[in-house]
C-alpha cells in the first residue's frame, strides 16, 4: 500500500476526476476482495424499469401490458444541470425502450426497433394500438404500435414537447380515431431547451439585456393591480412546461392545432373528457413570491375538441409533491363532469354544450382536505378524498398524508368517513383502478395500502364503507407502485420489489393471496444474497419539545452473526423515512449508492428516519437533526447491530449538507461522505438572480424563517462552511462536475484546507446530482473510492 503526500497545491487529474487534498493523505489501494460482494459493473449496469414514467400501462381489456425498460448508455449521465438533449427530448428518456407483454403469460417483446428512444405509452380504447414517443430520426414525434399487425409507424410530421415528468403522454379520444398531443411551441427551434439551459449557464444570454427589479422599480401588472417582478414567473418554467395542444388524426397524421403555446394560461398537461368533447389542460406554473414557493399554482381551462376559445375552469391550483400533473383534477368516469381540489376544499364543475359551469363546493363539514387524494367510486356516484391532513408526521418537501377517507355521494346523502388509527396506521395510497377511479372489486369496499407504523410493513387493506370495519388482505416488507386494472377491474398491475426481489412487472389477483412476475428485466441479480434486515423504534424529541416514535431500520451483511457489531455506515436524508428504504431491492439507495454495495462486502447500513420540523415553521435545523439521529444510532448500538467505535455518515443533496453539519457538531463518527450539498446557506440563498434560494432556505429543508440581515448568526449557525473549524471527522467531498452544488464543494473544502483539516475533495468531471446516475465508469470509479476511504478509516468488515 503507497501514501501519497498531500503538498499543498496538490492536483491530481485521472480518468477526468480531480482529487484536491487538504491533510489527508491519499492512499493507493488495490480493489479490496470480498467473498461476497456484489461486483459494481453488475449493480451499475443492469436495465431497470423506468418507474418515474408509467410503471405499467393496462390494455381496457386486459389481454397486454406496456411498460419501459431503461439501459442507461455507459458514458450518460442523468440528474446533472443539463435536463433536455439537443433533440429537445428530456435526458431521462435516455436509454428507454417500451415493451408489449402478454397479461397472461408475461411473454412479451420490445415494440419497436426504430434506431430511438421510446417512452410514455398509452393504449387505444379497443385495445389494438399502443401510442407513444420517440426521438427517432432525430426530433420527438408521436408514433403507434399496431398489435394486429405487429408493426410500428410513426404518425405525422409534427415535433412534440415531451416534459420531464410523466403526465405529458398522448390521450386518446373516446372512438380511438385521435390522439392529443403537446407540440413544440411556434417560432422554436428543436432543442432550444438545451441550448438556452447551456446559454445560462455559460453567463451568455440569448439577448442583449437581462434586466432585473426590485421593490419601487419593479413595473406594475399590465392590469394595475400588485407590482410583480418578472422574474416570478421563471422562465426555466416555461421553457421546460410551455406547449401548443393539437389534435392528430390516428390514420392521416393530420395535426391541428388546439391551443397555442402563448396562449394565457399557457398550456402544459392536457386530459380529454369521458365524451371526447373536451380537452382539458394545467397551465404552467407560476410562482406567486420569492420568499415562498409554496404559493406556485396553476390554472385548470378546456378548449373544445374541434378547436374554440379557451375557457378557464379555476386558477390557484397547487400541485401535489407525490406528483406534478397527475393528482390536481379527476374526469368523471362516464361523463362530462370534473373535481378539483383548491385551498383544502373539494370543487365540482359540470359542463353543457357552452362549456364548464359554476364550481360547486362538496363536503365542505370536512374541513380541509388533503392533498392529491380525490377520485371517483366505480360506479360514479360519489368521491373517495383525503381528510384530516397529518400535520405531525409532514415533511417540508411532501404533502400531509390524510389520517382518514372520507365517501361522499353526488344525491346529498350522508357522508361516509372512515378513521385510521394514527397510532396503529400511516397512510400510503388509495388503490385506484385508473386515472378516474378507484379500484373496487365491491361496490361496498376501498383497497387501501397502510404502513406498519411498529414495523413499517405495508399492508393492503379492505376496508368495508359502511361500517368502517378494515381486513387485512396481505402484509410484507415490499415497494408496489403504479397499481391500475384492466377495464374488468378484477386484477391489478403494477411494479414489485423487495430486499430478494429486483423491481420487476406485476400482476395481483382482487384478494392479493398472490402474484405473478410478468417481467424478468434484471436476471443478473436473482442470485444476489440479500442482507438481514432489522427494525425497531425510538422515542425521539421534536422542534417543539413533544416526543415522536420513529423507525430505524439496519441492514446486516448476509452472514451477520450476534456477537460481534459490524462497522456501519449511517444513511439519511433529513425529514425523509428512510427506515423504507428497506422495501426495495438490496435495501434501497438513499444517499447515492446503492446499500447492497456495502452490505455485501460486510458493513451494515443504518436507515434512521431524522425528523425535522414542517416547512414553513422556523427551526434549528442542525439541533433537531441531532435530536433525532443520535438516539436511533446508541440504540443500534445497545442492539448489537453496530461498532460505535466504527461508524460512518454518508448523505447526498441535502443529505450531503446534514453529514457535513453534524459532524461539526459531534466527533462520534470516524468517516464522513457527503456528496453534491450546499454547504453555505448565505451563498445559497443569495445566488442567482432574480431571487436565488430565499424560498427553499427560508420556508423549506433549512427552515431559517427569516432572512439573513434579521438573523446573521441563524445562517452562521447552520451553514457547514463557518463551522468548519469544528471539524474533526476525516471527510471524502463527492461532486459531480456537471451538479450544480459544485462550488459549494469547492467552498467548503477550501475552508477546510486553509484550517488544516483531514478532508478529499474527489469531483468526478461528468457526474451529476445522484452518484448511481453518473456515467458507468465514473459511478463505479467514484463507489471504488468510498469503499478505500471507509476501509481506512473504519478497518476491514
Amino acid at each position: 500500500m503507497a501514501k501519497v503526500p498531500c503538498l499543498p497545491a496538490m492536483k491530481v487529474r485521472v480518468r477526468r476526476l480531480f482529487i484536491v487534498c487538504a491533510a489527508l493523505p491519499i492512499e493507493i489501494f488495490a480493489a479490496p476482495v470480498y467473498a461476497a460482494a456484489v461486483p459494481l459493473e453488475l449493480i451499475y449496469g443492469m436495465p431497470q424499469l423506468w418507474e418515474e414514467d408509467i410503471p405499467v400501462a393496462v390494455a381496457p381489456d386486459g389481454s397486454r401490458v406496456a411498460y419501459v425498460v431503461r439501459q442507461l448508455p455507459e458514458r450518460a449521465t442523468l440528474a446533472g444541470r443539463d435536463r433536455w438533449q439537443v433533440n429537445g427530448a428530456p435526458k431521462s428518456a435516455l436509454g428507454a425502450q417500451v415493451q408489449v407483454a402478454d397479461a397472461r403469460t408475461g411473454k412479451g417483446h420490445q415494440v419497436c426497433d426504430n434506431g430511438g428512444y421510446t417512452w410514455r405509452p398509452a393504449w387505444s380504447p379497443d385495445s389494438q394500438t399502443l401510442a407513444f414517443y420517440s426521438d427517432a430520426g432525430g426530433a420527438v414525434r408521436l408514433w403507434v404500435y399496431e398489435v394486429r399487425s405487429g408493426r410500428c409507424r410513426q404518425v405525422g410530421k409534427a415535433v412534440l414537447k415531451p416534459k420531464l415528468w410523466a403526465g405529458d403522454e398522448a390521450k386518446w379520444s373516446p372512438d380511438g380515431t385521435t390522439l392529443f398531443v403537446p407540440l413544440l411551441p411556434e417560432g422554436r427551434e428543436v432543442g432550444y431547451e438545451y441550448h438556452e439551459q447551456r446559454a445560462e449557464r455559460a453567463d451568455k444570454p440569448q439577448t442583449d439585456l437581462t434586466l432585473y427589479t426590485s421593490g419601487s422599480e419593479t413595473p406594475p401588472a399590465q392590469d394595475g393591480s400588485v407590482r410583480q417582478d418578472p422574474g416570478l414567473n421563471a422562465q426555466h418554467l416555461i421553457r421546460e412546461n410551455n406547449s401548443a395542444i393539437a389534435a392528430v388524426d390516428v390514420s392521416s397524421g393530420r395535426t391541428t392545432v388546439l391551443v397555442p403555446a402563448a396562449t394565457e394560461p399557457r398550456p402544459a398537461v392536457m386530459r380529454v373528457s369521458p365524451s371526447g368533447r373536451w380537452v382539458s389542460y394545467l397551465s404552467v406554473w407560476k410562482r406567486g413570491s420569492a420568499i415562498d414557493d409554496s404559493r406556485t399554482r396553476q390554472s385548470l381551462a378546456v378548449v373544445r375538441s374541434d378547436g374554440g376559445p379557451v375557457k378557464v375552469v379555476t386558477g390557484g391550483l397547487a400541485h401535489s409533491e407525490r406528483d406534478y400533473f397527475r393528482l390536481s383534477y379527476a374526469w368523471h368516469p362516464a361523463r362530462d363532469s370534473l373535481i378539483y381540489l383548491r385551498e383544502g376544499g373539494l370543487y365540482r364543475v359540470d359542463f353543457d354544450d357552452g362549456g364548464p359551469g359554476p364550481a360547486r363546493r362538496l363536503g365542505s363539514g370536512l374541513g380541509e382536505l388533503a392533498a392529491g387524494v380525490h377520485w371517483f367510486t366505480r360506479d360514479g356516484s360519489a368521491v373517495v378524498v383525503g381528510i384530516s391532513p397529518d400535520r405531525v408526521r409532514v415533511s417540508a418537501l411532501n404533502d400531509a398524508a390524510p389520517t382518514g377517507l372520507a365517501v361522499i355521494p353526488f344525491d346529498g346523502g350522508p357522508v361516509r368517513r372512515i378513521d385510521f388509527d394514527v397510532e396503529r396506521w400511516e397512510y400510503v395510497s388509495l388503490v385506484k383502478a385508473n386515472a378516474r377511479t378507484a379500484w373496487q372489486p365491491d361496490a361496498n369496499s376501498l383497497s387501501v395500502m397502510l404502513r406498519d407504523a411498529a414495523s413499517g410493513e405495508l399492508v393492503m387493506t379492505r376496508v368495508n364503507i359502511p361500517d368502517g370495519v378494515t381486513h387485512e388482505l396481505w402484509r410484507g416488507r415490499a415497494r408496489i407502485g403504479g397499481l391500475v386494472a384492466a377495464a374488468d377491474g378484477r386484477d391489478l398491475f403494477g411494479s414489485y420489489e423487495d430486499i430478494a426481489t429486483p423491481l420487476d412487472v406485476f400482476r395481483f389477483p382482487a384478494d392479493f393471496s398472490g402474484k405473478q412476475r410478468l417481467s424478468h428485466i434484471a436476471p443478473a441479480l436473482d442470485a444476489t444474497p440479500p442482507p438481514t434486515i432489522k427494525v425497531f423504534t425510538t422515542r425521539v424529541p421534536m422542534h417543539d419539545h413533544s416526543f415522536l416514535q420513529v423507525r430505524t431500520a439496519v441492514l446486516l451483511p448476509a452472514d451477520f452473526r450476534p456477537g460481534k457489531a459490524p462497522p456501519a455506515i449511517v444513511t439519511f436524508y433529513p425529514d425523509s423515512d428512510a427506515s423504507a428504504q428497506i422495501d426495495s431491492f438490496g435495501g434501497g439507495n438513499r444517499a447515492g449508492v446503492p446499500a447492497l454495495v456495502f452490505t455485501s462486502r460486510g458493513y451494515a447500513v443504518l436507515y434512521p428516519h431524522v425528523k425535522i420540523g414542517p416547512g414553513g415553521n422556523a427551526g434549528n435545523i442542525v439541533d433537531e437533526m441531532l435530536d433525532s439521529m443520535l438516539p436511533q444510532i446508541y440504540r443500534a448500538v445497545q442492539k448489537g447491530y453496530a461498532d460505535i467505535g466504527r461508524l460512518a455518515l454518508q448523505g447526498n443533496s441535502f443529505g450531503g449538507y446534514a453529514t457535513v453539519a453534524i459532524v461539526t457538531q459531534t466527533n462520534l463518527f470516524r468517516a464522513a461522505v457527503p456528496s453534491n450539498g450546499p454547504y453555505d446557506l448565505v451563498s445559497g440563498a443569495y445566488s442567482h438572480a432574480p431571487f436565488g434560494s430565499i424560498a427553499w432556505t427560508e420556508n423549506r429543508q433549512p427552515r431559517l424563517g427569516t432572512h439573513l440581515w434579521a438573523a446573521p448568526l441563524k445562517y452562521i449557525a447552520a451553514s457547514p462552511v463557518f463551522q468548519a473549524d469544528k471539524i474533526n471527522t476525516p471527510i471524502l467531498i463527492m461532486q459531480g462536475g456537471d451538479d450544480g452544488f459544485r462550488d459549494q464543494a469547492e467552498e467548503l473544502f477550501v475552508a477546510l484546507k486553509r484550517l488544516d483539516k483531514p478532508a478529499q475533495l474527489a469531483i468526478y468531471a461528468d457526474g451529476g446530482h445522484w452518484i448511481a446516475a453518473w456515467p458507468r465508469k465514473q459511478a463505479i470509479a467514484g463507489t471504488q473510492r468510498i469503499l478505500e476511504f471507509y476501509e481506512r478509516h473504519l478497518g476491514a468488515p
